[in-house]
């Protein structure tokens, strides 16, 4: 089962659309997603969804740095499932490889911030209603499982159930990080740089017919949004571009690898704490 979550967040006086970046084929912008790792999530694609996207959806109260502890923004997801996810061996097998790969590597240990006692720091959000359902029968047991989204994947030959969740209202300082799990051998954190889309931008191309034909061999009779502008979108990328090279930097530094550590410092992008607003 494979399945994931695209979530809608207030950000700046603006709705966004928020889509981690997917390095490997098809390369681009994705959801928070991924498969089921059990029984129990083939049954239940919204608690495998869930989890995922928990797993690798993170919001810190600022910006990280090398080094620097860092405050982990809590999250709730309304509906029957947010406690089942806390106590899910996946979700703790990989939050607990997460926070060890931060803490050796970047020196960044996210804690949650549990002393919020008035609710404002917390990241609510809410299911959106779609007209879609899909019926699983799972060893002679049925479920229908309500207000779903099917995202289509010919380059992969696949069918995904995916969820929307809104109403998440970040504070001007907060910092998406992307939380997914490491390496096939638990040894270096993947680090993707998330991207917010304006919503009002993916609206506005839907309902004037602007979306641009984007044909190519792994992508057929496709779509794409127009060249967006700044304003349209932020990236938040400190954790793909300054932390890499700090840890790149780290290594060079302290296991004698044939580098040139000034080159690497002189071709970091970005040295200021905002998401940054480039030409997409």
């Amino acid at each position: 089962m494979a399945g994931g979550v695209i979530p809608i967040l207030y950000y700046r006086s603006k709705w966004w659309f928020a889509f981690p970046y997917r390095d490997i084929p098809p390369v681009g912008l994705n959801h928070f997603g991924g498969l089921s790792q059990d029984s129990e999530e083939r049954k239940n694609p919204r608690l495998m969804a869930l989890r995922e996207f928990l797993e690798e959806f993170m919001v810190l109260s600022h910006p990280p740095e090398f080094g620097v502890e860092a405050i982990r923004k809590p999250i709730h997801i309304s509906g029957e499932f947010h406690e089942s996810i806390k106590v899910n061996r996946h979700f703790k097998r990989l939050q607990h490889f997460h926070k060890t790969l931060r803490e050796t590597q970047d020196g960044i240990p996210p804690i949650l911030d549990t002393d919020d006692k008035d609710h404002s720091g917390i990241v609510e959000l809410h299911a959106v209603d779609s007209p879609f359902t899909v019926r699983i029968d799972f060893g002679g047991e049925v479920k229908k499982i309500h207000d779903v989204f099917f995202s289509i994947d010919p380059y992969e030959l696949g069918i995904e159930i995916d969820f929307i969740y809104w109403g998440g209202r970040l504070e001007k300082n907060d910092y998406i990080l992307f939380g997914g799990e490491p390496d096939p051998t638990g040894s270096y954190l993947i680090r993707s740089p998330i991207v917010l889309i304006s919503m009002d931008k993916i609206l506005e191309s839907i309902e004037n017919d602007k979306l641009e034909q984007y044909d190519r061999n792994d992508c057929h009779e496709c779509r794409s949004l127009p060249r967006l502008k700044e304003g349209d979108y932020y990236i938040f990328d400190r954790d793909s571009i300054e932390l890499r090279s700090e840890r790149m930097k780290h290594i060079i530094d302290n296991y004698l690898i044939s580098e040139h550590p000034r080159r690497l410092r002189r071709n970091r992008i970005s040295h200021r704490r905002d998401p940054k607003n480039r030409e997409f």
